[in-house]
């Protein structure tokens, strides 16, 4: 599996009885114990989210937005959403606005309505970006209103110059294109990306799963401050925060963690240092190593995806 490739989502539908999975192109269904029900389709699928009236939307790598039913039947035509081919997608919780990432040469990052109207586009030298081709990632917060894009850098040095190995992360509110937080930091880089979490909710929080084992961020206040402490367990592959953003999931491969499911208790104050506060934390062990996660809509379950596809539901405590 290239772990740049298009992120994979699990998602709990609205009323928490089927799981909705996107990974490797191809959509499928679960009830709420992780047995599958149906395959939708496969092929070029690079994100889905549930429609909270029922059935669900998928973005396809030609900018083309589908619907389905609760039963995984399409109905009516696709809707051309993006003019290029792209190689990721993000959506919103509603699935009314669309994220389209292309790494074809120079970052493309474009936010549009599904109804096919543009809403943002990312301008490169408006932020001075700079990013090796091919592993930028990028995630819509759930309500659509903000974006962050993680970049790498790879050490480089020549008689005049230095510049260092390390990753960058910038939030970007869309209505207003001005950024939220933007930092930096030197590390010798894993071979993945960064992945995000944003919560639903007003307290505006995101978390981050770095892949390599020293010393991440967790949970971040977006817009807190600009002194940005690494002191959360590295290595994480995927994250999740619940809805409220009190609960943040981090899941590590074996041996990197103390056990494959990190779940941080999170203060629920709005206000505080950019590191949000955690409370207390427990370490679970699903049988699977997950590549990503989804807390159900009452915060009571952890659905984990792994590479082959499967899904287990971990209770929490």
């Amino acid at each position: 599996m290239d772990p740049y490739g298009p992120v994979p989502r699990i998602e709990w539908s609205w009323t928490n009885d089927r799981l909705l999975t996107c990974h490797a192109g191809r959509l499928r269904m679960f009830d709420a114990e992780g047995t599958a029900v149906r395959d939708v389709g496969a092929g070029r699928y690079l994100d889905a989210r549930w429609l909270d009236g029922g059935g669900l939307l998928a973005m396809t790598s030609l900018g083309l937005a589908e619907r389905f039913t609760m039963h995984g039947e399409s109905y009516g035509e696709p809707l051309p959403v993006g003019p290029l081919r792209f190689t990721h997608a993000s959506l919103d919780a509603r699935a009314e606005r669309a994220l389209l990432i292309a790494t074809h040469g120079a970052l493309s990052v474009t936010l549009t309505s599904v109804e096919r109207r543009t809403v943002w586009q990312f301008r490169e030298y408006r932020y001075n970006v700079q990013s090796e081709i091919g592993r930028t990632t990028a995630a819509l917060s759930e309500d659509g209103a903000r974006v962050a894009i993680g970049t790498e850098t790879r050490a480089w040095e020549s008689g005049r110059e230095r510049i260092a190995s390390g990753r960058g992360v910038l939030v970007i509110a869309i209505d207003d294109d001005e950024t939220v937080d933007r930092f930096w930091y030197e590390c010798a880089r894993d071979e993945a990306p960064l992945r995000f979490a944003f919560d639903a909710g007003p307290r505006r929080r995101l978390a981050i799963a770095a892949p390599e084992r020293e010393d991440g961020f967790g949970t971040l206040r977006l817009g807190a401050g600009e002194v940005y402490p690494r002191t959360h367990r590295g290595g994480a592959r995927a994250v999740a925060l619940d809805g409220r953003g009190l609960l943040a999931a981090f899941a590590y491969p074996t041996g990197v963690g103390e056990r494959r499911l990190r779940v941080d208790y999170l203060v629920p104050k709005t206000k505080g240092p950019v590191v949000v506060e955690i409370t207390d934390t427990l370490w679970l062990d699903p049988d699977c190593e997950p590549i990503a996660l989804a807390f159900d809509r009452d915060s009571r379950r952890i659905a984990c995806l792994a590479a082959d596809g499967g899904v287990e539901v971990v209770p929490v405590p």
